[in-house]
């Protein structure tokens, strides 16, 4: 396990991670890591360094890492979101 907090997100804007997917991301688990699914990584930057401010306990950071606080997280991917479809005029 590591001694510092590591949390996993996605280049892609639209992006999610799921460490559970590839044995690669599963050893990340195993070492510790965690994901935060679809947040950006600007935002987990900044929110990684708000909460490592309010504690340092590894727990309490992961549980306010992964917890919505500001909309920074949505539950599930909306294609109807990013995926527009074409209009005739095209």
């Amino acid at each position: 396990d590591l001694d510092v907090p590591v949390a996993m997100t996605s280049q892609c804007i639209w992006g999610r991670t799921n460490l559970r997917v590839y044995s690669t991301g599963r050893d990340l688990l195993d070492l510790g890591v965690f994901s935060l699914g679809d947040m950006l990584p600007e935002t987990a930057y900044v929110k990684m360094m708000w909460v490592l401010d309010k504690t340092q306990n590894k727990g309490e950071v992961k549980s306010l890492m992964k917890e919505n606080l500001a909309g920074e997280i949505t539950p599930e991917t909306r294609p109807d979101v990013f995926l527009k479809p074409k209009t005739s005029s095209e």
